[in-house]
C-alpha cells in the first residue's frame, strides 16, 4: 500500500511545506509528546473510527442473535373481543313468532265473542251457556270438579279454542279454560237438581227458581272472567308487539394463552377462555312476554394445555432452532472479524511508526553529518584567513554545507509529514505540528532470527482470524442450508389440547317479575347481563368437564416454489462462503512465502549495510588521522564523510524495510496482536521497534 498517495497524506505534506521555510532559517521544530510503539497500538485500538466500525457490527450481529433467542421467549398474550352479529331470521323461527301471536289474537277475538254472548244471555233472562264460536271446538272432559262426568250429568262437550291443549305453547290460559267453558244445557232444572245439591253440600229443595238464580249467578262469574281472560289475553298480545325480523347475538370473550416454544420444535401453552353471549330479536327485551327470545344469557370458562409437535421434517428440530443457532455462529463470525481488524490496525499503525522512526533517524544522522560539515567549514576559513588555504577549498566546503542544510529541511519536512500520519492513523486530533506525537524507540541493533516460514503457514490456519471468521460464515450457511433443505418436505404436526370447561346459563330479564314472584319454575338467581363479572363469576363456579381434541395437520405444497427459492438462495451463499474460504487460505499461504522471502531479503539488507558502515566509519577514523597530518586533501576528507552518512541512512532504510517485512510476516501469520479473554492485549513488536 503506498500511503504517499493518501489525501491525509498529501494534507500533512503541505502543511510541513508551509513550515519549511522556518525550518531552513534554523528554528526549530515545535516540541512534540514522544510515543512510543506500545502506546501508539493501545491508543489506536481505543480511538480507531474502523475499528469502532468493527465494534458496532459486533454490536449488531448480537442484536439479530437475541432477536433470532426471542423466538423462544415464554410469550403471555392477552385478548379480548366484543361484538355484535346481525342475521335474518330462518323461516322456522318468523313463522313461530307469527303463530304466537296468531293466538293469542284468535284467543282474544274468541273469549270476547263468549263475554258478549254471556252478557246478552243474562240480558235476556237466558241461564244456557252459549254455542261456541268460530275457532272453538267441542271436547269431552272426564273430570272438571275432581268427580265423575257421568255422575254430574257433565258428559256433553265443552269449548275449547282449537288447537289448544296442555303442551301447545300458544295455549297460555288452557288452565282455565276448563273451568270457564262449560257444557250446553248445564242447567238441567229437573234431573239434575238432586244431583247438584248433592254435589254442593245442600239441603234438597224444590224450589225451581233458586236453580235459575243460581244459574245466573254461574253465568255472571263466566262473564267476569271471560273479560278477565279477554283482557288477559290482549294485554299479552300487546306486550309481544310486531312480529321480529332479525335476531342478533352480543358476545364479551376474554383469552389468556402463556406459550413457550421450545427448540426441538414443540410448542407448550396453557390457556383459559371465558365468554359471555346473548341472543335476542333486535328491538325486544330479553323477557319472552314481551316478545324477546326467551334464550339465557350464556358464561362459558375453560382451562386448557395444549401441545403441538412436530412429526416430519426432523420433529422440528432442525428448522426451529436453525435462525438461533445461525445468528450466534454470526456473532462469532464478527467477533473474528472485528479482532481481525485490531490485528490490519496495528499493521497500518506499525508502518506509520516505522515511517516516522526512520524519519527521525535520517533527520538525526543529517542533522550530525550537517554539524560536522560546519566544524570543518570553520576551521577551513580559518586556514583562509590565515593564507595557509586557497578559497576554493573553503568554497567547496560552503557548498557541501548547503546541499546538506537542504537536506536537512527536507527531512524535517518527511518528519513532520509522518508525525501527521501517525497521529491520523491512531485517530488522534491533530491541529497543529505540536499535537502530533512523535516516535519513542529505535530499530534495533541485532537483526531477529529468521522464523521458520513453513510452520507460519501451518500456524496461520487457526491463527488468522479473518480466515476464521469466513468458516464461521461457512457454518452458519450450512445451517441455514440444512433447514431449508428439512424445509422441502411435507409438514406433519400433531396436536393435542385436554382441559376442563364450565358454563353458566343466566335467568333473563323480566319486565315485570312481580307477576312470576309465586312461579315455582321461575329461577331464584338474579338475571345478569352478558358481560357482567357476576356471570363469568357464577361459570367459574360452575361444575366443570373435561374437553380433549387431537388434530393430525398435514401440509404438502404443490409446487414447493418458495422453499426450493430458499434452498436455492442458502445454497449459493454456502457455496459462495467457501470459495471465499479456500480463496483466503491460498491468499494466506501465497502472502506467508513473500513476507518470508521479503524478510529474509531484508535481513541480509541489512547485514550488509551494517558491514558497509563499519567499512565506512574506520575509512572515516583514518581519514581523520591523515588530514591531520596534512597527507589528504579537503576534497578527500568530504567525500569520505558523505560516504559514511549516505551508509548510515542506507543502513536505516534497510531496518525500515526489515521492520516492515516482519511486521508483514507476523500480521500474515496471526500472531501480530495479542488478546486476553478476548480482547487485544498489545502488538508483539519485538525486533521491529526498540523502546530505550
Amino acid at each position: 500500500m503506498n500511503v504517499f498517495s493518501k489525501p491525509s497524506f498529501r494534507a500533512g505534506l503541505a502543511l510541513a511545506a508551509a513550515l519549511a521555510p522556518v525550518v531552513a532559517r534554523g528554528q526549530a521544530l515545535p516540541p512534540a509528546t514522544p510515543l512510543d510503539v506500545d502506546k501508539a497500538v493501545s491508543l489506536t485500538f481505543e480511538l480507531s473510527a474502523d475499528l469502532l466500525r468493527s465494534s458496532e457490527q459486533v454490536a449488531l450481529a448480537g442484536g439479530r442473535y437475541t432477536e433470532a433467542k426471542g423466538t423462544f421467549d415464554t410469550l403471555l398474550r392477552v385478548k379480548s373481543a366484543v361484538g355484535q352479529v346481525e342475521g335474518e331470521l330462518d323461516p322456522d323461527t318468523f313463522g313461530r313468532e307469527q303463530g304466537r301471536r296468531a293466538a293469542l289474537f284468535f284467543l282474544t277475538n274468541g273469549f270476547g265473542r263468549l263475554r258478549e254472548q254471556y252478557a246478552d244471555n243474562l240480558a235476556n233472562g237466558i241461564v244456557d251457556v252459549p254455542l261456541c264460536p268460530p275457532g272453538f271446538t267441542n271436547v269431552r272432559i272426564d273430570n272438571l270438579f275432581g268427580q265423575d262426568a257421568g255422575d254430574l250429568g257433565l258428559s256433553r262437550p265443552i269449548c275449547l279454542p282449537v288447537g289448544l291443549t296442555t303442551d301447545d305453547a300458544r295455549g297460555l290460559l288452557n288452565q282455565v279454560n276448563g273451568s270457564l267453558l262449560v257444557p250446553n244445557s248445564f242447567i238441567d232444572p229437573g234431573g239434575t237438581t238432586e244431583r247438584l245439591r248433592q254435589f254442593f253440600g245442600l239441603v234438597p229443595d224444590d224450589r225451581i227458581e233458586e236453580l235459575r238464580q243460581l244459574g245466573f249467578e254461574q253465568m255472571e262469574s263466566l262473564l267476569r272472567l271471560a273479560g278477565s281472560l279477554e283482557t288477559g289475553t290482549g294485554l299479552s298480545l300487546e306486550r309481544l308487539g310486531l312480529v321480529p325480523v332479525s335476531d342478533r347475538t352480543r358476545q364479551l370473550t376474554l383469552d389468556i394463552d402463556l406459550s413457550k416454544p421450545l427448540r426441538t420444535g414443540t410448542i407448550l401453552s396453557l390457556q383459559a377462555a371465558f365468554s359471555g353471549a346473548e341472543g335476542n330479536f333486535r328491538g325486544k327485551p330479553l323477557d319472552p312476554a314481551f316478545g324477546g327470545k326467551g334464550q339465557d344469557n350464556l358464561f362459558k370458562s375453560g382451562f386448557f394445555f395444549q401441545a403441538t409437535q412436530p412429526l416430519f421434517r426432523g420433529r422440528g428440530a432442525v428448522t426451529a432452532a436453525a435462525a438461533e443457532r445461525a445468528a450466534r455462529v454470526r456473532v462469532d463470525s464478527a467477533v473474528a472479524r472485528r479482532d481481525f481488524d485490531y490485528s490490519s490496525r496495528a499493521l497500518t499503525t506499525l508502518r506509520a511508526f516505522i515511517d516516522l522512526v526512520a524519519a527521525q533517524q535520517t533527520l538525526a544522522l543529517l542533522e550530525q553529518s550537517l554539524a560536522t560539515q560546519r566544524t570543518m567549514l570553520e576551521g577551513v576559513e580559518a586556514l583562509v584567513r590565515a593564507k595557509e588555504k586557497s578559497r576554493s577549498e573553503a568554497v567547496r566546503s560552503q557548498a557541501r554545507v548547503a546541499d546538506l542544510e537542504t537536506s536537512v529541511s527536507q527531512a524535517n519536512v518527511t518528519v513532520i509529514t509522518a508525525r501527521f500520519e501517525l497521529a491520523r492513523v491512531i485517530g488522534l486530533p491533530a491541529g497543529t505540528v505540536a499535537d502530533a506525537p512523535a516516535a519513542a524507540g529505535s530499530f534495533p541493533e541485532v537483526p531477529v532470527e529468521m522464523p521458520d516460514v513453513s510452520a507460519l503457514d501451518l500456524q496461520a490456519r487457526a491463527a488468522r482470524l479473518d480466515l476464521r471468521s469466513l468458516q464461521f460464515d461457512v457454518d452458519a450457511s450450512v445451517i441455514t442450508f440444512n433447514a431449508a433443505r428439512a424445509d422441502l418436505r411435507p409438514k406433519l404436526d400433531f396436536f393435542v389440547r385436554a382441559g376442563l370447561v364450565g358454563d353458566y346459563r343466566s335467568p333473563f330479564f323480566r319486565i315485570l317479575p312481580d307477576e312470576f314472584a309465586n312461579d315455582p319454575a321461575e329461577p331464584k338467581e338474579s338475571p345478569v347481563d352478558y358481560y357482567s363479572p357476576t356471570g363469568f363469576g357464577r361459570a367459574l363456579t360452575n361444575k366443570y368437564l373435561p374437553d380433549i381434541r387431537f388434530q393430525l395437520t398435514l401440509e404438502v405444497p404443490f409446487g414447493n416454489n418458495r422453499a426450493k427459492g430458499i434452498l436455492q438462495q442458502n445454497q449459493e451463499t454456502l457455496r459462495s462462503a467457501e470459495i471465499r474460504t479456500a480463496d483466503l487460505g491460498r491468499t494466506i499461504h501465497q502472502q506467508i512465502v513473500q513476507a518470508g522471502n521479503s524478510l529474509r531479503a531484508a535481513r541480509e539488507e541489512v547485514e550488509r549495510r551494517r558491514v558497509s558502515v563499519a567499512q565506512h566509519e574506520a575509512n572515516w577514523k583514518s581519514t581523520q588521522e591523515l588530514r591531520r597530518a596534512g597527507d589528504l586533501s579537503l576534497v578527500d576528507v568530504l567525500l569520505t564523510e558523505e560516504d559514511l552518512t549516505n551508509a548510515k541512512l542506507d543502513l536505516v532504510r534497510a531496518q525500515q524495510a526489515l521492520a516492515n517485512a516482519l511486521a508483514q510476516l507476523r500480521f500474515e501469520a496471526g500472531t501480530l496482536v495479542r488478546f486476553d479473554d478476548g480482547r487485544p492485549a498489545g502488538a508483539n513488536v519485538a525486533g521491529i521497534i526498540e523502546t530505550r
